[in-house]
């Protein structure tokens, strides 16, 4: 059964047919809450409970997007998982946010992530998740050798992609300079850096630089940061994983501005 809120013409996809998808009950209903990041189309198992089924079809028919019922086998030959929930998302490309928008903003408290190079897909979910969680501002994420936002991004940031900016850019230096001017402090989270997490007092405006989860920040970033803090370790592992540094960092801030 189809709900006809179809739009007409070629649509762009977020990959190819098979990476399009998103799928899962909280990615598809946060995407469709938003209303940021309207997807093409809406696969949806008609034996869902009554108030996800109902939700699904208001929210898409408002938005016009066309709404296909169908048994969880064939949600599955469309999506290539059976992970589904009953729910699945096609996807067009994802709509980054403008930088214009996050410099001219005059907010008094901001934390921002700048990431440099992350590569890993689940990294990137986890820390767009818990920015969106902890009140962060905003991530920015340079376009070479950095995964985007694709369909294993959203599912792992639980769709809080769509409600957390996040800006790509050419430059991730030229912008931390941007920053700057506008009065961020910016930090290098590095491992090797003398001053410790616990010892750091945050400024109201920061920005923080997480490096690949392989090599680290690169030297062109760590020259522009103001300071390189590490989180202190007692056991015996060498590293923490990109993403739960980036939230240790991101806890401390807003616990210290809580209390401040």
């Amino acid at each position: 059964m189809v709900e006809r809120y179809r739009r007409k013409g070629h649509k762009k996809l977020l990959g190819n047919h098979q990476k399009c998808w998103i799928w899962g009950k909280n990615p598809v209903l946060e995407t469709l809450r938003a209303e940021k990041w309207q997807p093409l189309e809406v696969l949806c198992n008609p034996e869902l409970s009554s108030d996800i089924k109902d939700e699904v079809l208001q929210k898409s028919k408002s938005l016009n997007i066309p709404v296909i019922q169908m048994s969880p086998d064939d949600i599955e030959k469309n999506c290539h998982t059976r992970e589904h929930q009953g729910l699945a998302a096609k996807m067009p490309p994802f709509s980054y946010d403008s930088p214009k928008s996050l410099l001219q903003d005059d907010l008094e408290k901001s934390f921002l992530l700048i990431l440099d190079s992350i590569q890993d897909s689940h990294n990137l979910g986890a820390m767009i998740r818990t920015a969106e969680v902890l009140g962060c501002t905003g991530i920015v994420i340079g376009k070479k050798n950095q995964v985007g936002v694709t369909s294993q991004v959203v599912r792992s940031s639980a769709g809080a992609v769509n409600y957390l900016p996040i800006i790509q850019v050419e430059d991730l230096a030229s912008m931390i300079n941007s920053l700057k001017q506008k009065s961020y402090s910016v930090i290098a989270g590095s491992e090797k850096a003398e001053q410790t997490l616990g010892q750091f007092q945050f400024s109201k405006k920061t920005a923080l630089i997480i490096g690949n989860e392989g090599s680290g920040i690169t030297p062109e970033l760590l020259k522009v940061a103001d300071i390189q803090v590490a989180i202190s370790q007692t056991g015996k592992v060498d590293s923490l994983n990109a993403a739960i540094s980036a939230s240790l960092f991101i806890y401390e801030y807003h616990r210290q501005q809580a209390s401040s």
